[in-house]
């Protein structure tokens, strides 16, 4: 048996895809995360987890709402804070362009391809941003993410479910108005 219980017929599958896939990535930031996904360092490729690790993270999370339920909300103020006007399309364009090109599956299109296309994107995303920061919230759209399991610390036990913590991966949109609120606030 190979990683996670893998027969050797497994294993050697396992390897034609990933050979396969090697030799089929041309453009070097997906032959980059084909390696990574060989050499097991892909974030995304995940571990081997089972209904019992999901039982564990619920019960985590159950835990956390026993713990806080009937507590009072957090206090509302009535002056709330608030960025300055309206942003530059300038500003949000620069905010993206140097921004890394990490895309979620959430996204709607690759962040790499955004970059290639941002004159035609920019006043959209630049309304998308501006009623953002005078609402002083995220759309429904933007406030979804997707929660992966990492390990806490390299070398640790990769069994134990409670050396692992959640890692949300949020949509480039919802980072850039991060990005622009904390450069505003900065």
């Amino acid at each position: 048996m190979g990683r996670c219980g893998l027969t050797l017929f497994q294993t050697k599958k396992n390897a034609a895809y990933w050979l396969a896939r090697v030799q089929a990535d041309s453009r070097s930031n997906r032959l980059w995360r084909s390696l990574s996904g060989v050499l097991g360092r892909d974030k995304r490729a995940g571990g081997c987890f089972t209904s019992l690790d999901a039982d564990h993270f619920s019960r985590k999370v159950a835990d956390i709402r026993a713990a806080t339920d009937g507590s009072p909300p957090p206090p509302r103020s009535s002056d709330r804070c608030h960025v300055d006007g309206r942003l530059p399309a300038g500003d949000v364009r620069r905010v993206i362009m140097t921004s890394p090109s990490k895309s979620s599956s959430l996204d709607a299109i690759p962040t790499f391809l955004l970059k290639e296309v941002i004159d035609v994107l920019l006043p959209f995303i630049t309304a998308l941003t501006n009623a953002s920061l005078s609402q002083g919230r995220l759309s429904v759209s933007q406030k979804q993410a997707i929660v992966m399991p990492l390990l806490k610390k390299a070398g640790v036990d990769a069994a134990d479910m409670a050396n692992y913590r959640p890692v949300s991966n949020v949509t480039f949109l919802s980072k850039t108005v991060e990005r622009v609120v904390a450069g505003q606030m900065n």
